[in-house]
């Protein structure tokens, strides 16, 4: 089930963003491709870096990338202890060969970046909570997986519905993430090892 995006409401969302980012003085990049590529070559649907956002807005998931985005900016904005232990530790950024507690450093971060996405979803009625959900809690175990396989799979490529229908309606707690869950990675090795 895909996500069905009320682009009426998104349209003002995006226009109220807009005015956050441009009051807490922070840039906005939007591509009209479906990827961009990071400094080290890596594809990808978006980026944050505390300073600038950047989606490619051609791909399908647009608008959950750029909420997603948006919200990694709301950490910088607010300084969040995350947000500085991210940026404080240099292994969280080359998560091929991470230790595992940059890579949970990592989880922790995205973890509350969903919560807020999903956060800004309900109070601006962008898309449906139970399926950005398991989406999220997708994305959240690949963590996981990324450790075990020290494999940089492109994100865009993990969404898929085997995958997705196994994964809870709610966004996990952090103990659940902290976790590995050896029976959920064998299914992600299943659908993703010869990504």
């Amino acid at each position: 089930m895909r996500k069905t995006v009320n682009k009426k409401n998104f349209a003002k969302f995006f226009e109220w963003s807009k005015k956050y980012l441009k009051e807490n003085k922070k840039e906005l990049r939007i591509t009209k491709y479906r990827t961009m590529r990071l400094s080290n070559g890596d594809k990808c649907q978006g980026w944050c870096d505390g300073n600038t956002l950047a989606v490619a807005s051609g791909g399908r998931k647009f608008e959950e990338t750029y909420c997603h985005e948006f919200s990694h900016i709301t950490q910088s904005v607010e300084d969040i202890q995350l947000w500085q232990d991210y940026l404080a530790d240099p292994d969280c950024r080359s998560s091929i060969t991470a230790s595992w507690d940059s890579i949970m450093s990592v989880a922790m971060l995205e973890r509350d970046c969903e919560i807020r996405s999903l956060n800004f979803s309900n109070k601006w009625g962008l898309f449906n909570s139970e399926v950005y959900a398991q989406e999220t809690n997708l994305y959240l175990f690949y963590h996981q997986y990324l450790f075990l396989r020290k494999k940089w799979i492109n994100t865009s490529t993990i969404y898929r519905r085997p995958l997705i229908k196994l994964m809870p309606k709610k966004i996990i707690t952090a103990k659940t993430l902290s976790k590995i869950d050896m029976n959920l990675m064998l299914e992600f090795d299943k659908h993703l090892k010869n990504d």
